[in-house]
């Protein structure tokens, strides 16, 4: 069981998450019985400087429940202050209970507090929480902020702002309001500001959200998508994807590509156009794909805007195989529960963001646009388009598996957990998916994104070498990348990409067993006399998607990992219902022992049939 005092870093060091759900009461007796049976503590809760009243009760609220492919139940909890009736969650506390198909508790694995001290005084309001953040960020190093505010946008952030006690020392919590707030291009960004002194703790880029979707009904007429790169468009591969064809928009513009299955998957592309908006006054929307006549077939096609006509047969094509692997792992599509799967190419209205793909949860502050969860696609600028390729665009759907599973905060490390495992089910997909082997976007291999450019990669499962590998792009332009393979590997620095990329390492381990690549440079890190045995790339897949969807609290810890995945390991392919019994040993085994590799030990030992 691993439930212990979690101490955070200190807050100043950090980005801070964005405004989660409102608790829900704890419903189900046996939980709460279990967790007093467990010794799982609430806490208790008293004021330095008698800003609270001494003696606030801390209780647990549940926060996500479900039940995973094989009939086993997952509730997580966190822990929240009661004083005077008013609720406030404790920033970083998160247990899991984990129960077998037959009901019974098999662990509990997470963070708690046992003690607080709290060290400020709420004095701000919501409302003035949003304005003074705006006035502050005027000085906020490196952060040119908005000008103005206006009412609909000052009534939606009030609304949605969210009022937490983070931790700055061991012992010690501070009121602090999270709100949001736009830099002078329009970027939004999370800001976390102290209660009471006003100060801006911390500001995180979130992606821009101006979007609107469209909806049915939808049509039917059939048209195909030329891939991103010549090389295959010339030799006369097409996507398969429809066009909704209508009245509305000049020709050869459709409204979108759409695919009806399971779930739905739209494509669509933003545009500064003011005929092609769907609100007005909203500067940005949804079109607008291109169509011409190949052969007499109805072809989306280039418009001189950076691939993005071409990006759209990609972009299905790959979100597509990217939801049937879903469905391979016992996950509903990306939310586990069939969501719309909306992607939109920025074409016009990413400021300087170029080559870059990402996924965006939480919808635009103007409370007049409907706005559903998306991944966007940035316009390419020296490399190929990111949607041709499949490892790229699963990676980016993996992020919303992990919003609406584990859902990391956007801390140092939580940041590091949500690129590292978007890269393993990025990798997942494309071993899924794609053949082993060779040939172009066809064959599935240990590095991300190679489809997206002529040379290099952007991370993976190899030694980068003290001077990192270089990236070629379509216009020869070159840039190097260093990839963690290990906690002490010196080349990289803590930017989330590159430090997650140690899960990557995890995932070939378990998957194809040996050593950590890293060993052959560094042999003397911790772990290199450990070989891990090989599992196969599904069954490694497997273990490490239940890992994060079921059994990965928002609190974890590198450390931690090793112990979530084995507990993972074990209910998945253990034979304890019938003789001989079977604890999953070479199951649990691959996981020590791809985590060792990396640094991080399995601080536990082999999980056994009672």
């Amino acid at each position: 069981m691993a439930v212990a005092l979690f101490v955070a870093a200190p807050l100043a060091a950090q980005p801070l998450p964005e405004p989660g759900n409102a608790p829900v009461a704890i419903t189900n007796a046996a939980d709460v019985a279990q967790l007093a049976g467990r010794g799982v503590a609430a806490g208790s809760a008293s004021s330095a400087a008698a800003f609270d009243r001494n003696g606030n009760e801390i209780v647990w609220r549940e926060v996500r429940s479900g039940t995973d492919s094989l009939g086993a139940r997952h509730t997580f909890y966190r822990q929240y202050l009661v004083s005077n009736g008013v609720e406030t969650e404790l920033f970083g506390s998160e247990i899991g209970m984990h129960y077998t198909k037959a009901g019974a508790l098999r662990s509990i694995l997470g963070h708690q507090f046992r003690d607080v001290v709290i060290a400020n005084r709420a004095s701000l309001k919501a409302a003035d929480a949003v304005e003074r953040a705006v006035a502050r960020l005027q000085h906020h190093p490196g952060f040119r902020a908005e000008r103005a505010v206006n009412a609909s946008d000052r009534a939606y952030r009030t609304k949605n702002a969210q009022l937490k006690l983070v931790q700055t020392d061991r012992k010690s919590f501070r009121y602090t309001w999270f709100t949001l707030a736009r830099n002078h291009e329009g970027v939004e960004h999370n800001v976390a500001i102290d209660a009471q002194t006003e100060e801006v703790l911390s500001v995180t880029d979130l992606h821009k959200g101006s979007n609107c979707h469209p909806s049915s009904p939808w049509s039917w007429v059939s048209a195909s998508g030329h891939p991103v790169r010549p090389d295959l468009r010339n030799n006369g591969v097409r996507r398969s994807i429809r066009a909704n064809v209508t009245n509305d928009r000049p020709w050869p513009y459709t409204r979108e590509g759409y695919w009806n299955g399971t779930p739905n998957i739209s494509i669509t592309q933003e545009t500064t156009n003011s005929p092609f908006f769907c609100f007005t006054g909203v500067p940005a929307s949804y079109t607008l794909f291109p169509v011409g006549i190949d052969s007499g077939v109805a072809t989306y096609r280039d418009r001189g805007d950076g691939f993005m006509g071409y990006a759209a047969g990609d972009a299905m094509y790959n979100s597509r195989q990217t939801m049937m692997a879903f469905s391979t792992l016992g996950r509903a599509g990306w939310d586990g529960n069939y969501g719309d799967s909306n992607v939109v190419i920025e074409s016009t209205y990413l400021g300087n963001y170029v080559d870059v793909a990402f996924f965006r949860m939480s919808g635009n502050n103007d409370p007049r646009v409907p706005i559903t969860p998306f991944m966007g696609i940035a316009p390419a600028q020296d490399y190929y388009h990111p949607g041709a390729s499949l490892d790229h665009i699963a990676h980016e759907w993996g992020h919303g598996v992990i919003f609406t599973s584990a859902n990391f905060p956007t801390t140092t490390i939580g940041l590091q957990m949500h690129e590292g495992w978007a890269d393993v089910i990025g990798t997942a997909v494309e071993k899924l998916r794609q053949p082993a082997g060779t040939g172009l976007e066809q064959n599935s291999d240990w590095t991300m994104h190679e489809d997206t450019a002529h040379g290099g990669y952007a991370r993976g499962a190899i030694d980068d070498g003290t001077s990192g590998h270089i990236w070629v792009g379509i216009n020869l332009t070159s840039r190097t990348y260093n990839d963690r393979l290990h906690k002490d590997d010196a080349p990289s620095d803590s930017a989330p990409h590159a430090f997650g990329n140690m899960l990557q390492v995890v995932y070939r381990l378990m998957a194809e067993g040996g050593k950590n690549p890293v060993c052959v440079r560094q042999p003397g890190f911790a772990g290199c006399n450990v070989t891990s045995n090989a599992l196969g790339a599904t069954k490694a897949a497997q273990i490490l998607f239940d890992t994060v969807t079921w059994y990965t609290p928002s609190t974890a810890q590198w450390a931690d990992l090793a112990e979530y995945a084995t507990y993972a390991a074990f209910d998945r392919y253990n034979q304890c219902d019938y003789l001989p019994t079977r604890n999953a040993p070479s199951e649990q085994s691959a996981v020590n022992a791809a985590f060792t590799a990396i640094g991080y030990p399995r601080l536990i030992g082999t999980i056994t049939c009672q």
